[in-house]
């Protein structure tokens, strides 16, 4: 119930930036789901690089 109301919050302080903090927010979302994309690709890259040296 807790987390419902937090939620909201959330949502009613989006509301409340202007358009250039809304900017702001949704181009440090995307860098940060950019990194975890690199970085997965990352672990992907090592794990099949130990695979073909350790068999």
């Amino acid at each position: 119930m807790n987390d419902a109301k937090s939620g909201s919050r959330a949502v009613e302080a989006f509301k409340e930036l202007n358009g250039l903090e809304k900017v702001a927010v949704g181009t440090s979302g995307a860098v940060i789901l950019a990194f975890v994309v690199f970085w997965a690709f990352q672990v992907r890259s090592v794990i099949e690089l130990l695979q073909l040296a350790y068999g």
